[in-house]
């Protein structure tokens, strides 16, 4: 394409005699018609029904846009307008949709708008088509996904609004509910999802995630509080692909807040394990967050008989304190009587075991002082009074060994002498003769 006909283009069309037989002539990086080339200005006139340009409406470039695509994406009001109405000309005869044509990404006009926050253009699309906010583009996000992610709240609101049968669905298997959630921080109130479905709190994406989980992870305990109002029997006892339910996350968060709100809610959730066979104080206690600790070993009378369960290695939560070297959990739990001090994991090893070959807890005897355990001190004094037995027995069992090796000794020199001697005894005995 000549640089005349770029910059005829580029002008809106306006001087038609330079546009002969341009049905061939494309620009050399995107592969872009002249119609591409016009909308990129506010100036493309209107076309007549006749115009032969008109079939370059649904002409695709490199990226597979349409010359809509590119007007949308900019936010040419007015060329939108244009270029719908040329649409509406040609639609019976071209027998398809201009509005729902997907570029290589597989967006129509309305992702790429919504894109770029153009509320005036989206207004105008989904009047002439609702159901666009129905499709999905390849990575599976719908238009109320993407504004949603992207806080803009008046298009959220508006596709809400004027397209009640709109997706709400999004990538990874995620709905709106899902990144609504995870980009809270940003929202000041929960408006923008009145219309949710009760099935979108219980829906888990594809790693096991529900809205709830989310809102754990960040610690919002108001959004955990208004999830578990819904009328949803089974979302407290979600999971994710570890195991970890909304009890875990905030555990080991260490968000008090949402710990209090779910036990006080749901109290049946403490006794939900992950796939380490671990409860909420395990992960609590793993992640170092005291006051977590606290609470589920003093306010929390339902989980009481989980205090000291072993995980599937066999671990309580003392040896997960002792494990990851923190004094302050170590002595909470000591010094609780409800927890045993002599129970074995998997290895055979009780929390003292891992406390004596501890590198973080260098000062062995400084740790066991202060943490006053004279339950277990006993085991201690056990192991170095068989300690002392085990090298005393040694220690016998080396005299035997070496008095039987001195008798024998003895007993071979006797016999030696007592041999010579009859050697000698022969040897006069037959000098004599």
């Amino acid at each position: 394409m000549d640089g005349e006909l770029y910059n005829a283009a580029i002008d809106g069309l306006s001087d038609h005699n330079l546009f002969g037989d341009v049905d061939n002539i494309r620009s050399r990086g995107q592969n872009n018609t002249i119609l591409h080339i016009a909308v990129k200005s506010r100036k493309l006139r209107q076309l007549d029904e006749d115009d032969y340009l008109l079939h370059f409406l649904y002409e695709q470039n490199n990226e597979g846009n349409t010359p809509l695509h590119i007007a949308a994406k900019l936010g040419h009001l007015e060329t939108v307008i244009i270029l719908v109405e040329m649409a509406r000309k040609t639609y019976v005869e071209q027998n398809k949709s201009l509005l729902t044509l997907k570029n290589n990404k597989k967006d129509t006009t309305l992702h790429d708008v919504v894109r770029y926050n153009h509320l005036e253009v989206v207004e105008l699309l989904i009047k002439e088509d609702p159901d666009l906010t129905s499709i999905v583009n390849g990575k599976g996000d719908s238009p109320l996904f993407m504004v949603v992610d992207r806080h803009f709240d008046q298009v959220a609101q508006h596709i809400q609004n004027n397209a009640p049968k709109c997706s709400r669905q999004g990538r990874n298997s995620m709905n709106v509910l899902h990144v609504y959630t995870i980009r809270s921080k940003r929202y000041d109130g929960f408006q923008a999802l009145e219309k949710h479905q009760a099935s979108e709190l219980e829906q888990a994406d594809d790693f096991g995630w529900t809205s709830l989980l989310y809102a754990a992870h960040i610690r919002n305990a108001v959004l955990v509080e208004q999830f578990l109002k819904k009328e949803s029997k089974s979302l407290p006892f979600s999971k994710n692909e570890e195991g970890m339910s909304a009890l875990h996350i905030v555990a080991k968060k260490g968000h008090d807040a949402a710990i209090r709100v779910l036990m006080e809610s749901c109290p049946e959730v403490c006794e939900l394990l992950d796939n380490n066979g671990r409860t909420a104080l395990h992960i609590a206690v793993e992640s170092r967050k005291v006051m977590a600790v606290k609470f589920l070993l003093e306010q929390a009378m339902v989980f009481q008989d989980l205090i000291d369960l072993q995980d599937n290695k066999g671990n309580t939560a003392l040896h997960v304190a002792t494990t990851v070297g923190d004094f302050h959990i170590l002595r909470i739990l000591t010094v609780d009587s409800r927890i045993g001090k002599g129970a074995t994991n998997k290895d055979k090893k009780t929390f003292v075991d891992i406390i004596l070959s501890n590198k973080e807890l260098q000062d062995t005897e400084i740790i066991m002082v202060g943490l006053e355990i004279e339950i277990v001190l006993p085991l201690v004094d056990t192991r170095k009074t068989n300690k002392a037995e085990s090298k005393e027995n040694k220690q016998d069992e080396i005299q035997i060994e070496e008095d039987e090796a001195g008798c024998k000794q003895q007993t071979n020199e006797a016999e030696s002498k007592e041999k010579k001697e009859v050697e000698i005894q022969v040897e006069e005995n037959e000098e004599a003769g």
